[in-house]
């Protein structure tokens, strides 16, 4: 019998094995497999394009946040580290 202790770096990779030789290909959906032009495909290219918008506003709010703080702490005179005792 094979010792689990000493080969259980093993175990894994045959699990992985097993579930690579399971995989079955996957269809395309119905956006990608139909007509380019239909609603279905123009509402999901339009629901890509609102999502980088948000994405992009939260990015430019987080980023003018950091900028923000970092021209109020030059103001109040906090140009360097903190001391330490």
């Amino acid at each position: 019998m094979i010792s689990l202790r000493r080969n259980r770096h093993v175990l894994p990779w045959l699990a992985g094995v097993a579930t690579l030789l399971q995989v079955e290909p996957a269809p395309a959906c119905s956006v990608c497999f139909g007509d380019p032009e239909s609603a279905m495909a123009k509402g999901a290219a339009a629901g890509v394009l609102v999502m980088c918008g948000f994405i992009g506003s939260i990015l430019l709010a987080v980023a003018g946040t950091g900028l923000l703080w970092v021209h109020r702490s030059r103001r109040l005179g906090g140009g360097g580290a903190a001391p330490t005792r």
